[in-house]
């Protein structure tokens, strides 16, 4: 008897009331299939495989789990895969320039921020901080920087930026880093658009939530 596989999906337009922050839907089959044929069938037939955005969502999600009687949580795919390169900018620009204080280690996924004194910092994706968003102007012209004294994740902020101005801010040369330093001169440290993780979302949904049930495969 081939192994069951539950996959849990995001699904526009369906809705599980015990998933009422997202659409949802649980979706079950008896083949023994890969998380990329897993993937390829959520986006042909839904949205996407899901994305988990914090601990509220994993009850949920293992409160419905329950209720249908499984307990084998082993086989349920995620949206959650390995990515290409740990660190990015929100923009997808590479990264040639670092100006970190004491490197890029610790535990992924985590956010950067920007102190007073131009510095990078390595800080928890969650904790609220104003930001730096830019915007590009004509072809030719300089890119302009505005700081949003509006205190967020960096998550909400990379939202913010992209409904409002082009995106979170993208540090390229020293040059860059002092203008936008000398703009954020406000004495608090604030998000620019570096994030570092070694996996991201299929549906490229911004969420660092990695505590899942048990051990899911992810990949």
């Amino acid at each position: 008897m081939e192994t069951t596989f539950f996959l849990i999906l995001l699904s526009a337009g369906l809705s599980t009331s015990a998933l009422s922050s997202h659409y949802r839907q649980l979706f079950l089959t008896d083949s023994k299939i890969t998380w990329a044929e897993a993937q390829t069938y959520c986006r042909e037939n839904y949205t996407d495989l899901i994305t988990v955005y914090n601990e509220v969502e994993r009850i949920q999600i293992e409160k419905v789990l329950e209720k249908i009687k499984i307990t084998d949580l082993y086989g349920i795919y995620l949206g959650l895969k390995r990515r290409q390169g740990d660190t990015k900018w929100s923009n997808g620009d590479i990264v040639h320039y670092d100006n970190h204080s004491h490197g890029t280690n610790g535990t992924k996924p985590y956010c950067h921020s920007m102190s007073a004194s131009g510095r990078w910092e390595n800080v928890s994706c969650t904790e609220r901080k104003s930001f730096m968003c830019y915007d590009e102007g004509e072809e030719g012209s300089p890119l302009s920087y505005t700081l949003i004294k509006q205190e967020s994740s960096w998550c909400d902020a990379q939202q913010y930026c992209r409904e409002h101005h082009t995106d979170l801010v993208s540090i390229n040369s020293h040059t860059q880093n002092t203008q936008v330093r000398d703009l954020g001169l406000s004495g608090a440290s604030f998000w620019i658009g570096l994030m570092s993780a070694d996996r991201e979302w299929s549906d490229g949904g911004c969420s660092p939530f990695r505590y899942f049930f048990h051990h899911l495969p992810c990949t």
